[in-house]
């Protein structure tokens, strides 16, 4: 309201800056929230028939503005997809969001990041990486960890990458990093199958038809 009234250069830029940390701030308690919901066994998956591929096209697109902001390359390849898959759009959507986020959180202005995903033998295959990383290999295992930070006045708290590993695993899916000529990749692989204890399937509304002579 107060955006629309003021006309202000410096005031709306003030404002916009309360109005991106306020959204983060309720990123950051609702990842923490989706933290709590694991450990204590309450968080299920809610599988939904959809098309993986136009999903993730309307989650990556947003990127490709910030990378023009960041003077960064960001590079989609998503496989289209004609048939529909059983999958959970939330945690799906997280997964993503949290991986790309990072990499353009942690690369330099002139590097690349490149985000893919396939399906293959019902299982979803997505791939993040970005060049200018400055993690080494021994430190690969603790990027999992809650609240670690490889730097001391690094920004954020680590929760991103953590919330990240505990959605793989609740999908029965996988996740590995690796790191070479310091291009930093995150492969994860989960399953589009419904045979999942954690998971809540929602069937699709069948539809009838009359056929007339």
């Amino acid at each position: 309201s107060l955006q629309s009234k003021l006309s202000n250069d410096d005031q709306l830029k003030e404002l916009q800056l309360i109005d991106t940390n306020s959204t983060r701030m309720l990123q950051l308690v609702d990842q923490l929230l989706e933290l709590s919901k694991i450990d204590s066994g309450n968080l299920k998956l809610i599988l939904k028939d959809g098309n993986i591929s136009s999903f993730l096209t309307s989650i990556i697109e947003p990127f490709q503005f910030q990378s023009k902001e960041k003077g960064i390359q960001f590079t989609a390849n998503i496989q289209k997809t004609t048939e529909n898959s059983a999958f959970d759009k939330d945690v799906i959507e997280k997964i993503v969001t949290n991986l790309v986020s990072n990499a353009f959180k942690y690369s330099p202005q002139n590097e690349q990041i490149t985000f893919s995903s396939s399906v293959e033998n019902s299982n979803l295959k997505l791939v993040v990486s970005n060049t200018g990383s400055d993690i080494k290999k021994e430190d690969l295992p603790k990027l999992f960890e809650r609240f670690y930070q490889n730097k001391e006045n690094q920004q954020g708290v680590g929760i991103g990458l953590a919330l990240v590993k505990e959605l793989v695993d609740l999908y029965k899916g996988s996740i590995t990093t690796s790191v070479e000529n310091s291009e930093l990749s995150f492969v994860v692989n989960l399953p589009l199958a419904v045979a999942n204890e954690n998971a809540l399937v929602i069937p699709t509304k069948e539809t009838t038809s009359t056929i007339e002579n």
